[in-house]
């Protein structure tokens, strides 16, 4: 017998609930049921999405591969929603746990402030409007702002809603550059890039739409599933350097080429996003990067651009370095800005091959051109590079020329006397990325702090520490412990610009069994040495957490 629901439009979760119970213990309540024996959920949308989607998530766990068709022909009111949320869920279930499994755990790194497909934290109150948007769910938050997934009444359509935080209010410099990154992706139109829908100011509140895209980052991907094969590689990096062409024929570089900035969406199409960072060759003067200013990510940064103005060459020498990566599963050069850059400026990575064997030498050969140290030696278009991997025979394998090799010493000689100078004068911002909040998550940090479970869960509060074992990159590993270490789980995540999200990978001690591995997530921010985080277990409750780095 199903359960009475006093309030079936405010009270869905005693329902699911229900469902839970009933059909982990085999009896299998089809969602028709619950509904029809609740006729008052059939008006409520966002509550009958719930239970069917209840039902889904059931299914899946009990071994089964449900096919959203199926349940888009036993549900046609409510298709358009369901494959919505699937995809969400589909998307979520790609994710890294930084050893080349997957868990449902949202990536910071990958949504910052892109269309995502991942819903990032749903702490604290979402709008319920923004302009003519009704607000859905939080998909990402960034340094940048936060991308909501919002649905057009007028356009009857799911749309990705993107949120500036602006330090110096609506009408300041920060809020001209992002009416700049609008004006620009506006211009763009091709397959291959991500397009804007709309742009509007609401109670004092600047936003702008993109599409919803269903998928994840090459980011997400290359931490996934390592090296891409070549095939693809090449097919996904000829597509960008078209978009990229089409770009540059309208005067515009991106500058800021790099894997969380591509989405691969669910047709596996690659898709370029955030020209936050993207100018025009004639500039407007106020909005202009200051000289030294570096813009753009290190490793993937061409070395002219330490000291001189960004250029479609500087673009493909990115583009380069992404094919790179593609390939070996790494990029080439790593460790800390200047070593980065030296390494850049001499240009001489390990070819692709010796990483991952067996790649075409041709191929390689039109990588390592696109990524030369001088741009004078790299492909003079975007256009060039598409056209050689069209035609890879065509690409001469030549070792740098005399020339060429001059032209480093000096750029290299001369960059080291920039870095040196900058030290030495304090002008460390023009050569290092600005300290991030995750700095503070280092290997051998320890945080700690209480838990307090929110109702009806309970108002259950215990200790909490996190030990921070290894930091690489975005990655890091942790050892999760709650009540005096009676429960200790192996926990992997991911930190960027002060975003933080894990999940429990194993159990290293459990006083009593907990369903916490592979189900039980973990988000929020850093503020300094203080961490901001929501525990969600997926089933029984969620938790708010601060934790307080308590080591050096």
């Amino acid at each position: 017998m199903v359960p009475a629901m006093s309030d079936a439009s405010g009270s869905s979760g005693d329902l699911r609930d229900f469902q839970r119970s009933r059909w982990r213990a085999g009896e299998r309540i089809p969602a028709e049921v619950l509904l029809r024996e609740h006729p008052d959920i059939n008006s409520n949308h966002d509550v009958a999405v719930d239970i069917i989607y209840g039902e889904y998530l059931l299914r899946e766990e009990l071994g089964e591969h449900p096919n959203i068709d199926e349940f888009a022909r036993r549900f046609p009111q409510f298709a358009n929603t369901l494959r919505d949320q699937i995809a969400i869920h589909d998307a979520m279930r790609t994710l890294p746990t930084g050893d080349g499994g997957t868990n449902p755990i949202p990536s910071p790194g990958d949504a910052t402030l892109h269309t995502h497909s991942v819903p990032h934290s749903n702490s604290g109150q979402l709008p319920q409007t923004i302009g003519r948007y009704t607000i859905i769910d939080r998909l990402g938050r960034g340094g940048m702002g936060t991308v909501y997934l919002a649905h057009d009444p007028q356009l009857e359509r799911r749309v990705a809603l993107k949120v500036p935080l602006f330090d110096d209010g609506p009408h300041g410099r920060t809020a001209a550059w992002f009416r700049r990154e609008a004006k620009i992706a506006a211009t763009l139109t091709h397959p291959n890039f991500c397009p804007v829908y709309d742009v509007g100011e609401h109670d004092g509140q600047l936003f702008i739409t993109m599409p919803f895209i269903a998928g994840e980052t090459l980011a997400s991907r290359l931490a996934r599933g390592g090296p891409v094969p070549c095939r693809e590689a090449v097919a996904w990096v000829i597509k960008i350097a078209r978009a990229l062409a089409e770009a540059h024929r309208a005067g515009i570089v991106h500058r800021d080429l790099k894997p969380s900035n591509i989405m691969i969406d669910a047709r596996g199409e690659p898709i370029v996003m955030d020209f936050g960072l993207a100018r025009r060759e004639a500039p407007d003067v106020d909005l202009a990067t200051p000289f030294g200013m570096i813009v753009g990510t290190p490793a993937y940064l061409a070395p002219e651009q330490i000291a001189g103005p960004s250029t479609p060459a500087g673009d493909v020498y990115s583009l380069g370095v992404l094919f790179y990566q593609m390939l070996s599963g790494k990029p080439p050069y790593s460790g800390k800005f200047e070593d980065v850059l030296r390494s850049a400026i001499q240009g001489n990575p390990p070819p692709p091959s010796e990483i991952v064997p067996g790649i075409d030498p041709h191929t390689e050969a039109i990588c390592l051109k696109a990524m030369d140290a001088d741009p004078l030696d790299r492909f003079d278009s975007m256009d060039a590079f598409a056209n050689a991997l069209l035609t890879p025979k065509t690409v001469p394998i030549e070792p740098p020329t005399a020339k060429t090799r001059r032209n480093r010493s000096v750029m290299v000689i001369a960059a080291i006397a920039i870095i040196t100078l900058g030290a030495a004068i304090g002008w460390s911002l023009w050569f290092r990325p600005a300290q991030s909040p995750a700095d503070a998550l280092q290997a051998g940090s320890i945080w700690s702090g209480k838990f307090h479970f929110r109702p009806p869960a309970g108002a259950y509060v215990g200790e909490v520490s996190l030990r921070i074992t290894e930091r690489e990159g975005d990655r890091f590993v942790a050892t999760y412990s709650t009540e005096s270490g009676d429960y200790q789980w192996k926990a992997i995540g991911t930190v960027q610009k002060g975003e933080i999200a894990f999940g429990f990978e194993s159990a290293i001690r459990e006083k009593e069994p907990r369903d916490v591995v592979g189900r039980a997530k973990v988000y929020g921010h850093l503020e300094g040495n203080t961490a901001k985080l929501v525990f969600d277990h997926g089933i029984d409750g969620v938790a708010d957490m601060e934790l307080t780095r308590t080591n050096p």
